[in-house]
């Protein structure tokens, strides 16, 4: 097997993958939109645990419908930056990993990927805010949540802008080549 078949089974494999994991996202949106349409008492339940750090919220439809507008951008960067990652591994069964395209989809999940980071970093104080806005004066907060998961996802958003560029040239030199020959 060549290296150019291995390129292509293996980026037919991360296609399927990132087929996947885009399903998992979307099911589990709708999942929590279900849940507040018929269980909103649940709802609460999961955003107090996961969004507020366990403090008790008032959570009030303003609230909800802020929460829902953070979750839906977040969403919505990481769909995009996915679907970018499944049109360059189409690139790749098309036997052109060496292409400009494919090179522009890897910078594109790349900023879409780091979009994603700092929105995480900068989502969970707004969210915390939104969702106790509706908390008596004293109960409001604001929680801050920065770990090594965070700034890794930073890191690997900068990396797959970098390595982009860098398989922008990488096409572009062998343009010249083809020509060359």
């Amino acid at each position: 097997m060549t290296s150019i078949d291995m390129i292509v089974r293996l980026g037919r494999r991360l296609r399927l993958l990132v087929a996947a994991t885009m399903a998992f996202l979307v099911a589990g949106a709708l999942a929590l939109f279900l849940m507040g349409v018929f269980s909103p008492g649940t709802l609460r339940d999961v955003l107090m645990e996961h969004a507020t750090a366990g403090r008790p919220v008032t959570l009030s439809a303003g609230a909800l419908a802020g929460a829902t507008v953070l979750g839906a951008a977040g969403l919505s960067l990481l769909l995009l930056a996915l679907k970018s990652l499944w049109d360059m591994f189409s690139e790749f069964e098309r036997r052109a990993p060496l292409s400009r395209s494919a090179a522009g989809h890897l910078r594109q999940a790349g900023l879409l990927f780091l979009a994603f980071a700092i929105w995480r970093l900068v989502s969970v104080p707004v969210a915390s805010l939104v969702l106790s806005v509706g908390n008596t004066p004293g109960e409001r907060f604001v929680a801050v949540s920065i770990g090594s998961a965070d700034l890794l996802a930073v890191l690997t958003g900068g990396v797959l802008v970098i390595v982009g560029h860098v398989m922008a040239l990488a096409a572009e030199i062998d343009e010249d080549n083809r020509q060359i020959v």
